[in-house]
């Protein structure tokens, strides 16, 4: 059987172009696979993003600018601003400048390089940088003691729960003191609906 020479030509064409291409093209280069370009630009966004906040990131929608304003810091500030994005559930680009222009200058990737933002002086920008690691270590303290503090405040309910349960305490209460058993019911009826999602 014989192969058409227009086929067969064509055949040796493609092989012959496939054979120059390189192995690992770069990811600004055209490609010819169509999911090619898009995992190059991918890989690019991701360079020079630690990977602990691509980990942090991986499942946010984050824009390439936002990214671009986490790359200009250092990998320990990059986790910080993340966790900060993650806290406040906030992945725009001007959160990211923000984080960026609270970023003391020996956290930046090029500390050499002085930050100039426009309409804001040296003096603005050192008390907005106090007042962000402020901040951070406020954020920092709620976070180590909110886990507790709520486990709290959830036991407490049910033993109130529990006391209201009995009639003969509620109606001791409601006879003697009135407004405690108001507040009370109306405090164990707050912390069911914010820890329950009941509205």
């Amino acid at each position: 059987m014989s192969l058409p020479i227009d086929w067969l030509s064509r055949f040796l064409e493609i092989h012959l172009q496939q054979a120059h291409q390189p192995a690992c093209p770069d990811p600004g280069a055209p490609h010819d696979r169509p999911g090619d370009r898009a995992r190059g630009q991918k890989r690019a966004l991701l360079h020079g993003i630690c990977p602990e906040v691509v980990e942090l990131l991986k499942d946010k929608h984050i824009s390439s600018t936002a990214m671009a304003q986490l790359k200009k810091m250092s990998a320990g500030r990059q986790i910080e601003a993340a966790e900060l994005m993650l806290a406040a559930n906030n992945f725009t680009t001007a959160y990211a400048r923000a984080l960026l222009a609270a970023t003391p200058r020996d956290q930046l990737m090029n500390s050499a390089k002085t930050k100039q933002i426009s309409g804001v002086s040296a003096e603005q920008m050192a008390r907005t940088e106090r007042q962000m690691a402020n901040l951070q270590r406020d954020l920092k303290l709620v976070e180590d003691s909110y886990g507790g503090d709520v486990l709290n405040l959830v036991l407490a309910r049910g033993y109130l729960a529990k006391l209201f349960s009995n009639p003969t305490v509620t109606k001791y209460l409601d006879r003697h003191q009135p407004d405690i058993a108001g507040e009370l019911r109306d405090l164990i009826d707050a912390i069911g609906q914010e820890h329950t999602g009941v509205v």
